[in-house]
């Protein structure tokens, strides 16, 4: 809803009878995502109620020291150009609302210290991704490797396998030519011996006459 209105023109700086804008109220209800598109769209966040208190001390006041959201707030605040050490009508800066082991966390240096924390771990990371990225390339190059040598094992297995039965009907047609050379020839024999016995017959029989 608010990223329509904010594309329909909606004014993001007006103030309530209190001098409260839409980004106290962010700070007031810890709404981390909103305050964002506010102030994508020119929002500012350097800017006191009739209290005087900016939207830190307001996220001072009403903090939730177990959220994360609530620390992210408080950084993209001071990020934005929240002073931290505007005072408001009491005389109060946002830190003074909090115990002394979250103060840093409202000072520029704690937000530094934040930011080359979230920078470091975003390094390491990106450094992780890359690292499974190769991973994931070597894995697939290795994969492809064993792909390919396994293709050329089975296409060689198919070649010898072909050459084989190639060389046996080979083998079986000199066979077959073989045998039916020796079954001519047999028969030639066998027809010569029969003309031979044939002829000795007629011999034989003409002698006695």
């Amino acid at each position: 809803v608010v990223e329509y209105l904010i594309r329909q023109g909606a004014a993001c700086d007006i103030a309530d009878i209190q001098g409260n804008r839409p980004v106290h109220f962010c700070a007031i209800r810890c709404d981390y995502k909103i305050l964002k598109l506010l102030v994508l769209a020119k929002a500012n966040v350097n800017v006191q109620n009739g209290e005087l208190n900016t939207p830190l001390h307001l996220a001072a006041i009403y903090q939730r020291p177990n959220s994360k959201e609530w620390e992210d707030l408080i950084s993209f605040l001071l990020d934005s150009g929240c002073d931290p050490s505007l005072e408001n009508a009491s005389r109060k800066k946002p830190s003074d609302f909090v115990g002394r082991n979250l103060k840093k966390l409202f000072s520029r240096e704690g937000a530094e210290m934040r930011r080359k924390i979230k920078a470091q771990k975003e390094a390491e990371e990106e450094e992780d991704f890359r690292k499974l990225l190769e991973l994931r390339g070597n894995w697939k190059t290795t994969v492809m490797t064993n792909l390919e040598r396994t293709k050329r094992i089975l296409k060689d297995e198919a070649d010898r396998l072909h050459r084989e039965a190639e060389e046996r009907l080979r083998a079986e047609d000199d066979a077959r030519l073989l045998l039916d050379e020796a079954m001519e020839r047999r028969r030639y024999q066998e027809e010569q011996k029969k003309k031979r016995l044939e002829s000795e017959e007629k011999n034989k029989n003409s002698s006695r006459k």
